[in-house]
C-alpha cells in the first residue's frame, strides 16, 4: 500500500530507466502501482493525462500523483547522489541488470545527462562527453569489439580526462 509515509521510498524504488522516462515526460499524472511479494516488492509506473481513468487506484493501495511532485523527488535524489552517481563503479553497478546495447545506451545516456562540460567550455567549440563517446566508438570499431560494464565506464572516464587535460 502506498501512503504519504512511504511515498518517497516507493518513488526511489522505480528503476532508473523509468525515472528517466518520468523526467522526460510531458504528461500530467503519474500512476504508481506497488507490487508486494514474499521476497520483496517492486514499483511500476504509468504516465497519463487522463486522471478520471485512474482516479480509483487508491482503492487498491496504489496512487496517482501529479508528475511534477514525482519528478521533484527524483531530481532531489539525483542532486544528493550526484557525486556517487559519477563514480565509474557506481555507474556500472546501476546498469548491470541491462544487457548489450541496452546497457551501452543507458551508460551513454547517464554520461550525457550528467555532463558538466557546458559549465567549463573548452574554446566554446565542443562537448567533451560527446567527443569521448565518439572516440570510444571509433576505438571499438577499429579493435573489432565493444566494451560493457565497468570497462566501458572506466574507458569513458579515461578518455574524458585525457580530453580535458590536453
Amino acid at each position: 500500500m502506498i501512503t504519504d509515509r512511504n511515498f518517497k521510498e516507493v518513488i526511489l524504488q522505480i528503476p532508473e530507466n523509468q525515472k528517466q522516462r518520468i523526467l522526460d515526460s510531458d504528461k500530467e499524472y503519474c500512476v504508481l502501482f506497488l507490487h508486494i511479494f514474499n521476497v520483496g516488492s517492486f514499483t511500476e509506473c504509468k504516465l497519463t493525462n487522463n486522471y478520471e481513468r485512474y482516479k480509483n487506484v487508491r482503492n487498491n493501495g496504489n496512487t496517482i500523483r501529479e508528475l511534477s511532485e514525482v519528478s521533484t523527488i527524483i531530481e532531489e535524489d539525483n542532486e544528493t547522489n550526484k557525486i556517487s552517481n559519477n563514480i565509474a563503479e557506481n555507474i556500472a553497478k546501476k546498469f548491470e541488470h541491462l544487457d548489450g546495447k541496452e546497457h551501452r545506451k543507458a551508460v551513454f545516456k547517464h554520461y550525457r545527462n550528467n555532463d558538466e562540460s557546458p559549465l567549463y567550455p573548452i574554446h566554446n567549440s565542443f562537448n567533451v562527453t560527446e567527443r569521448a563517446i565518439q572516440r570510444l566508438r571509433r576505438f571499438e570499431r577499429e579493435g573489432g569489439f565493444y566494451l560493457l560494464g565497468l570497462e566501458l565506464c572506466l574507458s569513458l572516464d579515461g578518455i574524458i580526462s585525457e580530453i580535458v587535460n590536453n
